[in-house]
This record gives structure tokens, C-alpha cells and sequence, in this order.
């Protein structure tokens, strides 16, 4: 019965002070093939859309606010990275693919914004496989120089 539920992420947007929801219709849920993030003020429950978008066919699995406003989500299979740029108190322009290795990863089930001596890494879970219950391999972005 399961498998064309939806599937909602949520993560804490520290700089805000919110919460950051991710509803995921699956592309075969009767029409209803959306994904939508919201924001949520946990002080008075009121939410605002900030964007909603065709379904990928892949689900998300992992979402992150960045220190930059973007806003990072995973995607399950061979799906890309996508990024929500240009987020601001009302609106988030509509996710892109990120262009990068880790994008191309496959098994992506968590993300993570570390901060190392140079600033703050990305951080992703790759590798996982919810069949053969594989946990993956942690692999963080290298910086250039």
C-alpha cells in the first residue's frame, strides 16, 4: 500500500529560526505529481510555499538548509543534487540539478554542512542501498588550491 505515498522531509533552518518542509508526490500519485517546500514558523504554526514544481522522478531523501540560503535536497537512485537558489523570506526560485561529482553519486541518503579550518564542507551519505541494507560511505567535497 506504501508505495505511492508521499514522502515529506523537514530540516531546521537555524538562521531563520523555521523549519524547512519538502512534500514529494511521486510522478504516478493520481495527478497529484508535485513537490513543494514550504517554511514553518514553529513560534505561531503559519507556513508560506516557497516553491512548487513538477515531481523528479526520483524522491528526495535528505534535505539542507545552507549557510548561503540555498537550500540542498537528495535525491534517491542515480537522481541529481538539486539546489533551491535565491531563497528569501517569501520565495525560492525553483530547484536546478547541481552540476558536480557528488550530484552523480549514486544511493544519496544524507546530507551534511560540516565546518572544517576553511570554512564549511558538504557533506553526503552515498552508496546506500535500502534493498541489500547497505549504509554507504561518507564522502565530503575537497576543496580546490
Amino acid at each position: 500500500y506504501g508505495q505511492f505515498a508521499p514522502t515529506v522531509l523537514g530540516a531546521h533552518e537555524e538562521s531563520r529560526g523555521t523549519l524547512l518542509i519538502l512534500l514529494y508526490q511521486r510522478p504516478i500519485s493520481w495527478g497529484s505529481e508535485s513537490m513543494a517546500l514550504y517554511r514553518v514558523s514553529p513560534e505561531d504554526g503559519s507556513q508560506t510555499l516557497l516553491s512548487s514544481t513538477p515531481s523528479p522522478f526520483w524522491p528526495p531523501t535528505a534535505l539542507l538548509p545552507r549557510s548561503d540560503g540555498s537550500v540542498l535536497v537528495a535525491t534517491s537512485g542515480s537522481g541529481p543534487l538539486l539546489r533551491y537558489d535565491g531563497c528569501n523570506a517569501t520565495a525560492c526560485a525553483g530547484p536546478s540539478a547541481l552540476a558536480s561529482a557528488a550530484s552523480n553519486a549514486t544511493g544519496k541518503a544524507g546530507l551534511a554542512e560540516v565546518r572544517t579550518a576553511h570554512g564549511k564542507t558538504l557533506c553526503l551519505v552515498t552508496g546506500s542501498d535500502q534493498l541489500t541494507g547497505r549504509g554507504g560511505s561518507i564522502c565530503c567535497e575537497r576543496r580546490d588550491g
